[in-house]
């Protein structure tokens, strides 16, 4: 019996061995994972690097002037950036269009008359209205090329991108700093990518 305590004793000493083996071996060769804790440095970059993009931006004064009736010309404040996007304040974009305003799951929601509009903050998805091949206008997804925005407080839209989601034509003159808009006026830009028509039924 001695002999087969031995024996059994050297198995097990034999298997612990080569699990503590076998454990080390493979921490070598396992890649290191990120650390989960961020540092108080990788806070405040993370921090700036939200805050960079309204460095890009230069507030500016234009006004908005409907293709149908030129006389009229609103004032409203935007930001105005490098890479040509242009963001007013949400609010004064519903009091130009003469729009309700909502937030609504983390979407700005605008309403003018029976038409409703709606852009994901800080996503690009977005819905609004597009010509079907039927000449009519129709509820659509889209993709936009810059999101709608929250800066101190307040939310922030796409001039140019609220505007053609609503299907009027915009044309900006720097210049003059007017922006023109209506259902007259050609379409050339890119500040809307159509997705796909949404089932109204």
């Amino acid at each position: 019996m001695p002999g087969l305590k031995k024996i059994v004793w050297l198995i097990t000493t034999f298997f612990i061995l080569t699990g503590i083996f076998l454990g080390v071996l493979l921490s070598e060769r396992r890649p290191q994972l990120p650390q989960l804790v961020r540092t108080q440095q990788q806070k405040t970059e993370a921090t700036s690097n939200q805050e960079e993009w309204k460095k890009e931006y230069v507030r500016s004064k234009y006004k908005l002037v409907p293709a149908y009736d030129t006389t009229e010309r609103y004032d409203i404040e935007i930001l105005v950036a490098k890479g040509g996007h242009s963001l007013a304040k949400a609010e004064d974009m519903a009091k130009i269009l003469v729009a309700d305003l909502r937030i609504e799951n983390n979407w700005v929601v605008f309403k003018q008359n029976k038409k409703e509009i709606k852009l994901m903050l800080e996503n690009p998805k977005a819905v609004g209205w597009a010509v079907a091949k039927d000449n009519e206008l129709k509820k659509a997804e889209f993709r936009l090329p810059y999101p709608a925005r929250k800066l101190d407080g307040k939310i922030y839209v796409p001039v140019r991108s609220v505007l053609r989601l609503f299907g009027y034509g915009v044309r900006f003159e720097k210049n003059t700093r007017l922006i023109y808009f209506g259902y007259g006026l050609k379409v050339d830009d890119m500040c809307l990518v159509f997705e796909r028509f949404v089932d109204q039924k």
